[in-house]
This record gives C-alpha cells, sequence and structure tokens, in this order.
C-alpha cells in the first residue's frame, strides 16, 4: 500500500469516527431537550387543566348550593315529594329545572329524594332540554353517568326544606 494511501485512510477513519460519534452526541442531546421540554410542557398543561376543572367545580358547586335555596324549586319539590307518582308534578319540577339549565347553561339536571331515588331530571338533546326516564336512570352522587349518547359530571348538593334535607340536586 503506498504511503498517501495509508496516510489518507490513518487521517480519514478517525476523522469520520469522530464525526459519527459527534453526530450520535448531538442528537442524543437534542432528544434528551425535546424530551425534558415536552414533559415540562405536559407538566404545565395538566396543572392548567387540573386549576381550570377545580374552577370550574368549584363554580358549579356555588351555582348547587344556590340553586338548593331556590324558593320556587322548593315549593314544586314539596309537590313532588307529597305526590311522588303524580306525573303533572314531575313535569312542574321538570319545567323549574328547564328554566334553570337555560339560565345556567348545565345539560343535565336532576333532582333526587334522600335515599338518591331520581324524582325528575332534564337532559340537552341537541338544542332542547328534554325530560329525563327517571325509571332507567341510576346515578352516582359523585362522579360521571351517561344519559343517552351524552356523559356528565355528576356534583351533588342538597336542598334544604327547614331543618330537613329533603332532597339532592345534580
Amino acid at each position: 500500500m503506498r504511503f498517501a494511501t495509508r496516510t489518507f485512510r490513518w487521517s480519514f477513519v478517525p476523522f469520520v469516527v469522530l464525526l459519527l460519534g459527534s453526530f450520535w452526541a448531538i442528537q442524543k442531546m437534542v432528544e434528551h431537550t425535546v424530551r425534558d421540554r415536552l414533559r415540562s410542557s405536559l407538566r404545565q398543561t395538566h396543572a392548567s387543566a387540573a386549576r381550570v376543572r377545580s374552577h370550574s367545580e368549584l363554580q358549579n358547586s356555588r351555582f348547587l348550593k344556590i340553586l338548593g335555596e331556590n324558593p320556587s324549586l322548593k315549593a314544586r319539590l314539596q309537590l313532588l315529594l307529597a305526590a311522588p307518582t303524580s306525573g303533572e308534578a314531575r313535569r312542574t319540577v321538570e319545567d323549574q329545572l328547564r328554566e334553570i339549565c337555560e339560565k345556567l347553561d348545565f345539560g343535565f339536571l336532576l333532582v333526587s329524594n334522600p335515599d338518591g331515588a331520581a324524582l325528575a331530571g332534564v337532559t340537552r338533546v341537541g338544542e332542547p332540554l328534554m325530560g329525563v326516564d327517571i325509571a332507567r336512570l341510576h346515578p352516582p352522587q359523585q362522579g360521571f353517568t351517561t344519559v343517552g349518547d351524552r356523559s356528565y359530571q355528576v356534583v351533588s348538593t342538597p336542598i334544604d326544606q327547614g331543618y330537613e334535607k329533603s332532597a339532592c340536586c345534580r
């Protein structure tokens, strides 16, 4: 092998190895930096979403507490509790719930007795608010429930009737 060829190989091979090593190191450094920034961004997004959700839940619970003090709703619930099988009393409560849902822009509102059995409710089907078939509905006190093809977050608040808690609004 000629001297020029050996010199070229001995200078070129280490240079190629150096370039490949530096490219590999830079690639790993960039991957690490991107991964760290992505994790940081996801943590910030998660924290932001948690703050928004917490604020929303607090606002909804305040709305529901105010709703629990609504004298018109309390009067209609008294009628429904006095005659739980009365369709007219249930429709009267549903009308009140529709009005409240429209004002507060809720998609689902339900009242139940102290035992948790649904008494009356409304849900948004497209644009209009429709009565809920309470015979098939058994929502939890807290968490999520599905009505039709939609899922709703359930938050409960008691409706005080004097010294007695007679119903629950969700």
